[in-house]
């Protein structure tokens, strides 16, 4: 631990404890929490982001002018996060090129960061640079999350993955890896909204790519079961957990504390 972050855990096991009400974005990071302050679990509410929003569905609609956009017959798988280790970018690049290797596809991985060159490098070297592109950081993803084949979560470690969601209210069939912490969160029910692989598990994360690709039952369930799941990580959700945990036993519709 370094010396800064010891002094804010020092900090926050003193303060924390005052609180009325402290809250995390996912289970995981709530037992994180608890575990790290020596806080009763029971103190630590969870409530989720609200990363489902008008600009979600808007900027869903908007055109995207990507070029591997413009053939509907090749399917394009989709990676969204920061370059960086965690995102397990390595692990999604070598998993394609095994799909690429059985059918034409292509891939997507959108954002920026330090690995962007140690990506392309990779690429190369698996043979797939030609059906593999890095367009860099844009500020609506929606649009190719609602024209992806498949989303992929390649991610060795989240808090709550909001690109999961916002790739699933998209109509984005999506495969995450059952990293700590949330997606088994958000995929609650794998097979009917979406599919949960082991992390860093190349075959694993194959073989769910192939699957959705091929069966066109299944593409059908996860979309549906998808927008379900992702409906619970809208705005009114997240007011309405706010609500609970600052005044228990508030109701959804209430609109400030209860008389």
């Amino acid at each position: 631990m370094t010396p800064k972050r010891a002094i804010a855990t020092a900090a926050k096991r003193i303060l924390y404890p005052l609180a009325d009400v402290v809250t995390a974005v996912s289970d995981g990071v709530a037992n994180d929490l608890a575990h790290e302050l020596a806080l009763p679990r029971a103190r630590v509410q969870v409530v989720y982001n609200p990363v489902v929003t008008d600009e979600v569905s808007s900027g869903a609609r908007m055109p995207c002018a990507h070029r591997f956009f413009a053939n509907d017959e090749v399917p394009v798988l989709l990676g969204v996060g920061r370059l960086v280790r965690e995102k397990g970018f390595d692990v999604l690049l070598r998993a394609f090129a095994r799909v690429r290797r059985a059918r034409r596809t292509r891939l997507v991985l959108l954002g920026e960061g330090g690995l962007r060159g140690d990506l392309i490098a990779l690429a190369a070297a698996l043979g797939v640079q030609d059906d593999v592109d890095l367009p860099g950081f844009d500020t609506n993803p929606f649009k190719y999350m609602a024209r992806a084949s498949v989303f992929v979560l390649s991610s060795r470690h989240e808090g709550l993955p909001g690109a999961l969601i916002q790739a699933m209210a998209c109509g984005a069939p999506s495969i995450s890896t059952d990293c700590p912490s949330g997606p088994s969160e958000i995929i609650e029910h794998p097979g009917t909204d979406g599919l949960l692989v082991p992390v860093d598990d190349v075959d694993a994360l194959a073989a769910a790519m192939e699957r959705v690709l091929q069966d066109h039952a299944l593409r059908a369930r996860l979309i549906e079961g998808g927008r379900r799941a992702a409906a619970r990580f809208d705005l009114s959700s997240s007011l309405a957990r706010y609500m609970e945990a600052i005044w228990p036993g508030s109701s959804t519709t209430t609109a400030g504390p209860p008389s």
